[in-house]
């Protein structure tokens, strides 16, 4: 009978006899042996002779009481489950290693005063902490202060590449942007076990370009009008990714300087501007929507035209929409007014102001009138006192046109359109007044736009 006293005592308790068949058995010798957690006898017996005891085993002689000599041999199979017990596999916390750097192990158990090795030889690591390992496999012991030792429990130390560096120009969100936009896009990459093998740009999920060389800079073009969120993702030779930090873009909508200039029926020194004289002179007019430095893209009147020149023959007030490059919309209005000048007991002649009095003449003698100063219908009314801030002559014009205001902002300009809308010139407004060549310019009708300040102001002259 075999029974563990405590932690560190075990007793055995042998029970002898020697039957003969047929005959009464002998009396029972018994035998007790007290041994330690090193399997060593603590006390002796009378009724036996220890020959032999080791960790492992045990030996014991003696005679039976009719003279028979008895040897009894005791082997533990595993002698540390008879004392504290064989530790636990450990627990591992494995670190893996970039190309740079080297491996750890760090173990945990449940059990305390634990010894480990990596041989199952050497137990002389008492913190669990195995550090600075190269790649490869690796098979972990635990040892108690029994030294009992544990089964083995296998780690793999696998190096893992090193993500590449990726920062994306972050100046792009303190920038302004007119769609449609024009951005470039730049990105500094960088891999410490490697090379870059790419850099992508892209807006949220949605992939804008990509760079195989340095200098990793992309140009985005034609960008609508929008909030964006950019970001630049680096591969390299491992196919190891890094995303940079998101850069907010903000495009917006230009500002678009939407005209229809103003126009005249035949002479702008004497006409009324934007006025149709019924009984003189053309029966239509021809209005041209101008948009400052070409963005418009589609044209709608109020009218259900869909060109920037539309010819109007009656009064009333025309609106012009349109579509431009990044997907804004501007709108602009004028009105056409009428005056008639018939005159006459059949209204076949034309009323002139002439020195201040109001004369009907044959409409062959109208534009001698005209010539040196006289203009169409009444004396009193006309608009044309002159006094608008902005001035413009002499009109018509043939070689220089001057142009003066009461007070010059910064950065005034002067744009001249021919009547198709066309830029042909522009120039910095920098002194009073300021002189614009258009000697070279052919004979017809021209737009001046002056743009001081907050004002726009445009002009129609007549290039003779």
């Amino acid at each position: 009978m075999y029974r563990s006293l405590n932690q560190n005592y075990s007793q055995i308790v042998l029970s002898v006899s020697n039957p003969d068949l047929g005959a009464s058995p002998s009396s029972p010798k018994v035998i007790t042996l007290t041994l330690n957690n090193k399997w060593n006898l603590l006390e002796t017996n009378p009724n036996a002779n220890i020959v032999s005891a080791t960790e492992t085993a045990t030996t014991i002689a003696f005679t039976t009481s009719d003279g028979l000599p008895v040897e009894i041999k005791l082997a533990l199979e595993n002698p540390c489950a008879l004392l504290n017990g064989t530790p636990e596999a450990p627990i591992l916390d494995i670190t893996q290693p970039t190309y740079t750097e080297a491996g750890s192990i760090q173990v945990s158990s449940t059990i305390v005063n634990l010894s480990f090795s990596l041989d199952e030889i050497t137990f002389d690591n008492t913190t669990g902490l195995f550090e600075n390992l190269s790649p490869g496999n690796y098979t972990v012991y635990a040892k108690n202060a029994d030294g009992c030792i544990s089964s083995g429990t296998n780690a793999v130390i696998d190096p893992q590449p090193v993500a590449p560096l990726v920062t994306i120009d972050s100046s792009l969100s303190n920038k302004s942007f007119y769609a449609p936009a024009k951005i470039i896009l730049t990105a500094d990459a960088s891999d410490a076990d490697g090379t870059i093998t790419k850099v992508e740009f892209f807006n949220e999920a949605n992939k804008l370009g990509e760079v195989v060389t340095g200098p990793y800079s992309f140009e985005w073009d034609n960008v609508l009008a929008g909030n964006y969120s950019i970001t630049a993702k680096a591969t390299d030779n491992d196919n190891a990714v890094s995303t940079s930090e998101i850069v907010n873009v903000n495009v917006a909508c230009p500002p678009v300087q939407l005209l229809i200039p103003d126009v005249y029926a035949m002479d702008p020194s004497v006409d009324l501007k934007n006025t149709l004289y019924i009984g003189y002179g053309p029966s239509s007019l021809t209005l041209t929507a101008l948009v400052l430095d070409n963005q418009a893209e589609a044209y709608s009147w109020n009218t259900g035209a869909k060109t920037a020149t539309i010819e109007v023959s009656e009064a009333g007030t025309y609106t012009v929409t349109i579509t431009y490059a990044g997907g804004g919309h501007a709108s602009a209005s004028i009105t056409i007014n009428t005056l008639d000048v018939s005159c006459g007991n059949n209204t076949d002649k034309v009323q002139i102001c002439h020195n201040g009095k109001i004369i009907c003449v044959a409409k062959s003698a109208v534009q001698s009138h005209l010539d040196h100063g006289d203009h169409l219908g009444t004396c009193s009314g006309n608009g044309l006192d002159g006094s608008t801030p902005v001035v413009v002559y002499p009109n018509p014009v043939q070689d220089f046109l001057n142009v003066s205001v009461t007070e010059l902002a910064v950065n005034a300009k002067i744009s001249l359109y021919n009547f198709y809308g066309n830029k042909m010139r522009e120039i910095a407004f920098t002194t009073i007044p300021q002189n614009l060549y258009v000697g070279d310019l052919v004979v017809g009708t021209y737009f001046v736009v002056i743009q001081n300040g907050n004002q726009i102001a445009q002009y129609t002259i007549i290039k003779k």
